[in-house]
């Protein structure tokens, strides 16, 4: 079963309970980010196990800064997929503008494509391909037992050109 979106999972697991259906789950990263209250009352019904990737869990190597930042905020553990998100383009913007030579949009362009690797975001380490499209970075195999994600498998970090 494979759905992108998270509305997508919320309609799949809503089919599912409805018709009483409970398979074991494989999923991706969108259902450890979307709406986790919708995620986790949808998903308290479900006996099989449902096994997902997810961009950052708790106590993944290299998240250290995140999660102290996001305590220090006081941001309630559940948001903190979401958090991710805003904390990683603080660091990407922070990092390229102390990169830059100059105060122009074309100095931020050149700082940030000077290195497309950012150290310290969410998940660690965060690489763009300089062939562009979506970034690469570590990604956590997780289960989701008594209301929320386990960490349950090996860390993958992509390689240095970005995969």
């Amino acid at each position: 079963i494979l759905t992108v979106r998270p509305r997508e999972s919320v309609a799949l697991l809503e089919q599912l309970t409805t018709s009483g259906i409970d398979p074991p789950i494989v999923a991706v990263n969108t259902w450890t980010g979307g709406d986790p209250l919708l995620l986790r009352r949808l998903l308290a019904r479900r006996k099989s196990p449902l096994h997902s990737l997810a961009v950052w869990a708790p106590g993944m190597t290299g998240t250290g800064e995140f999660e102290r930042t996001v305590r220090a905020l006081n941001v309630d553990p559940r948001r903190w997929g979401r958090a991710a998100h805003g904390f990683d383009a603080g660091v990407i913007v922070g990092t390229s503008i102390r990169r830059m030579s100059g105060n122009s949009s074309q100095a931020f362009f050149s700082a940030f494509h000077e290195n497309l690797q950012f150290v310290g975001c969410s998940s660690g380490v965060l690489r763009y391909s300089a062939g562009g499209g979506q970034a690469a970075r570590s990604a956590q195999y997780v289960q989701y037992i008594d209301g929320k994600w386990v960490a349950s498998g090996e860390v993958h970090r992509p390689l240095p050109d970005g995969k």
